[in-house]
């Protein structure tokens, strides 16, 4: 997650960002596409061995989403990227994992108070937008 710098204003929105796949780490969206970061690979060279070697380096992204909004992103069905599941079971169907993101949602607002009744937004690349139209509604039903 990463707080804006205007995070203690009430109007300052979130942002929850997922990738699809299923299964694609959030933290793609992280690194490549919106976040603070920037990961940028090159190849290095060595004539020695017909291995493929890289080098990476982090810098910090001249703007990011963050500038705007705080951005969480979600690793998401269970077993994706960081995410976990006690009963190593993954779910891949947008309905069933529907349930772990609203458990999800709700300790979000538990640990972090002052989100509630901020704007809320669901964003995503690829796949992610079924896994975001079912977890919508499920937010507009509470």
């Amino acid at each position: 997650m990463y707080k804006t710098d205007g995070w203690n204003n009430s109007m300052t929105p979130v942002v929850i960002w997922l990738n699809g796949g299923p299964g694609f780490s959030s933290q793609i969206g992280n690194f490549i596409s919106n976040g603070v970061l920037q990961i940028t690979q090159s190849p290095l060279t060595n004539d020695t061995a017909n291995v493929d070697q890289y080098n990476y380096t982090v810098t910090n992204k001249a703007s990011s989403w963050a500038d705007n909004a705080t951005m969480v992103y979600v690793d998401q069905p269970a077993g994706a990227g960081f995410s976990f599941s006690s009963n190593n079971i993954s779910d891949t169907m947008p309905s069933l994992v529907a349930a772990d993101f609203m458990q999800f949602m709700y300790n979000l607002y538990y640990m972090y108070p002052e989100f509630v009744g901020r704007p809320l937004f669901l964003g995503g690349e690829g796949e992610a937008a079924q896994f975001i139209a079912v977890f919508a509604n499920q937010l507009v039903l509470i």
